[in-house]
């Protein structure tokens, strides 16, 4: 995963996630169904198919998570 800009200027980021579009929104269904976390339905595709772009935005709900626990979201949002 990358993150752009970096660093952040704002409380949004871009995150570059390798994972495919099929991948990542399998994951978020599993994510939403399983564990009650909803996260984005589908990613922005990027140039690399196997680059997918998100947008994160801070607020209220990610700030209540831990850093531990929003690594563990994007992992799962990733893994193949």
């Amino acid at each position: 995963m990358r993150v752009i800009p970096d660093p952040p200027q704002t409380p949004m980021m871009h995150l570059l996630l390798d994972t495919t579009q099929e991948r990542f929104a399998a994951a978020a269904r599993t994510l939403a169904t399983e564990r009650g976390i909803w996260t984005w339905p589908s990613a922005v595709p990027t140039a690399d198919p196997g680059t997918q772009r998100v947008e994160l935005a801070v607020g209220d709900a990610t700030s209540a998570l831990s850093p531990v626990e929003v690594a563990g979201v994007v992992a799962a949002l990733t893994a193949e």
